[in-house]
């Protein structure tokens, strides 16, 4: 339920009060019901669908197709519901936000993907409760931009993503910055902000004690292994928490091989590329029959 509360499913609450009602002694329904609905508003929150006025008709209507089958009521029958392609944002669409400039998006739902992506690898010995709040009711740990997103690229980034080049660097944040794999979760942000990639991983408090990027989090680990911290590096890293969250958030019947549309922009790219070649190098033929060189 906390995770629900989270990530903003206060709508579905009217059919919880119904679920809890009528079928409270079936506990693996319950809780089956909770967990979908949480991948059900990582998603309706990431992509906007439905719409968020149609989400108290929604779960109204929920209640009463429950009710119309209450007594062989399932997991599979309330997805059924919610799963109509005008009530549930496909895999598809999913996987094209999680590619996309997502904490432009919602930076709240791509903090609770972040969380819930590092709660999977964390254990009794390595445990951060990612969702303290300090004495103003904020959470501790926040979303930290790797590749800083401030409009004043530090020179030291300029030297490292871009060879020195401030025009070209500021494309690169405009494409990247954003992106998932550019992101991860600090209680240090202030700390940490526009320094460069070798203080970031480093950064040390009075006592000595890490705050930086060897903070021990799962989500930092590929981050630092690496000497500089470029494009390729980014789109990397976004590739593999892509992956990580179609993972946690698809429903059983979902297909598991989804082709990161990263993935496709480059092979449409490179295809791209292999055409112009191919094309450059085609011989032209004169009236003659002589073959001339374009």
């Amino acid at each position: 339920m906390i995770d629900l509360l989270h990530i903003g499913g206060a709508p579905a609450y009217t059919f919880l009060l119904y679920l809890f009602s009528e079928h409270k002694d079936n506990q693996e329904l319950l809780k089956n019901a909770i967990n979908f609905l949480i991948k059900y508003f990582v998603r309706r929150n990431l992509t906007d669908i439905p719409a968020t006025r149609d989400l108290d008709t929604i779960f109204i209507g929920l209640v009463d197709f429950c009710e119309m089958n209450k007594k062989q009521l399932s997991i599979r029958i309330i997805m059924e519901y919610l799963m109509n392609q005008d009530r549930f944002s496909n895999l598809n669409l999913f996987e094209e936000k999680l590619t996309g400039n997502i904490y432009e998006e919602n930076a709240d739902v791509v903090r609770f993907i972040l969380c819930k992506i590092e709660e999977t690898h964390q254990t009794k010995e390595i445990f951060s409760d990612l969702w303290m709040k300090d004495e103003k009711n904020k959470f501790v740990w926040t979303i930290e931009h790797v590749f800083p997103e401030g409009d004043n690229i530090p020179k030291k980034w300029i030297e490292m993503i871009a060879s020195g080049n401030r025009d070209e660097a500021e494309i690169i944040k405009e494409k990247w910055v954003h992106k998932l794999g550019n992101l991860t979760l600090t209680g240090y942000n202030q700390n940490l902000s526009n320094l460069s990639f070798e203080e970031k991983k480093e950064r040390k408090d009075h006592n000595g004690k890490d705050i930086g990027y060897r903070n021990g989090l799962y989500l930092n680990r590929d981050i630092v292994d690496e000497i500089n911290w470029t494009e390729n590096h980014i789109r990397n890293r976004t590739r593999k928490l892509v992956d990580e969250a179609i993972n946690l958030f698809k429903t059983d019947n979902e297909g598991k091989n989804i082709t990161s549309s990263i993935e496709k922009k480059d092979d449409e790219i490179n295809t791209k590329k292999k055409s112009k070649k191919i094309i450059e190098y085609i011989p032209l033929i004169d009236d003659n029959n002589s073959i001339q060189n374009k």
